[in-house]
C-alpha cells in the first residue's frame, strides 16, 4: 500500500474501512482522486494484522523535527505501517515515522507500549522495521519484534484456512557499539552474551524459571545489566 501524506502537513491522504474482525482493514482504499488501490493481497487469511484490534491513543515522532500528540492510532505489524484515525476516516503518515507510543485496552486492562525504528539491519528487519523496547537504558535497549505468522488450520470436512497467529523475537542493542543481536529469553544463553561478572551484575536475581524469562524478568534483568 502506497503511503500518502499527512492531512495535517497539507499533503495527500489514504482512506479506508474501519478495521474489522477478519483481515479487510484495507481492501477498499482509494487516494485523494477516487482511484483504488490494489486488493490486499492477505484478504483470505482470518485474523488481523494489527497490533490490537482496539484502537489506541498516542504520540508520534516524525521525520523533520514533526509530531503528532494524542492521536487515535493503529499499527499493522504485516505491512510495518502506522495509521490514524479522525473523524471515522484513516489516513496515513507521509512523513516517515520514527517512534510512537501507543495506549490501547485488552480484555479490560490498559496498556502502554513504545515502538521504535533505525535499528541496524538484521535478520528479515531493515532500519525501518519497528521494535517495541521493553527497556531503554542508558547502553542497552531491550527490545522485541513482533510478527505475524501464517498457520493453516483444519476442520473436520472443511478446506484447510490460513489464519495469523502472534510471534515476538527478543533483541539487544549495544549503544556503545551500535550492534544490535538476537538473543533468547533463557539466562543459558544471555550468560553467554554477557561472560564478564555475571554473578556479580546479576546478584539477587531470582527467576521463576531459567529457560524461559517472563517480560517482567527481562526488563529487571536488563535494568541490571545496563547499571
Amino acid at each position: 500500500m502506497l503511503l500518502l501524506s499527512f492531512v495535517i502537513l497539507g499533503s495527500s491522504l489514504l482512506q479506508a474501512q474501519t478495521l474489522g474482525l477478519t483481515n479487510k482493514a484495507f481492501d477498499e482504499s482509494y487516494d485523494a482522486s477516487g482511484k483504488p488501490f490494489a486488493k490486499n493481497p492477505n484478504s483470505n487469511i482470518e485474523g488481523i494484522e494489527v497490533l490490537n484490534q482496539n484502537w489506541g491513543r498516542g504520540d508520534v515522532k516524525l521525520t523533520r523535527n514533526k509530531s503528532y500528540e494524542n492521536a487515535e492510532l493503529q499499527f499493522n505489524i504485516v505491512t510495518q505501517q502506522l495509521f490514524f484515525k479522525k473523524e471515522g476516516t484513516i489516513f496515513a503518515f507521509g512523513d516517515n515515522v520514527l517512534s510512537f507510543t501507543i495506549n490501547y485496552d485488552i480484555n479490560g486492562k490498559a496498556k502502554s507500549e513504545y515502538f521504535k525504528n533505525n535499528y541496524p539491519a538484521i535478520n528479515k528487519q531493515t532500519n525501518a522495521s519497528f521494535y517495541q523496547v521493553i527497556n531503554e537504558g542508558k547502553k542497552i535497549d531491550l527490545l522485541k519484534f513482533l510478527s505475524k505468522k501464517k498457520e493453516e488450520r483444519y476442520e473436520y470436512n472443511q478446506p484447510f484456512k490460513l489464519v495469523y497467529t502472534d510471534e515476538s523475537e527478543w533483541y539487544y542493542f549495544d549503544k556503545t557499539n551500535a550492534q544490535i543481536s538476537s538473543i533468547k529469553n533463557s539466562i543459558i544463553d544471555l550468560q553467554k552474551k554477557y561472560p564478564n561478572n555475571w554473578d556479580t551484575v546479576t546478584a539477587g536475581f531470582q527467576p521463576k524459571n531459567k529457560k524461559h524469562l517472563s517480560e517482567e524478568e527481562m526488563l529487571h534483568l536488563f535494568q541490571m545489566l545496563d547499571k
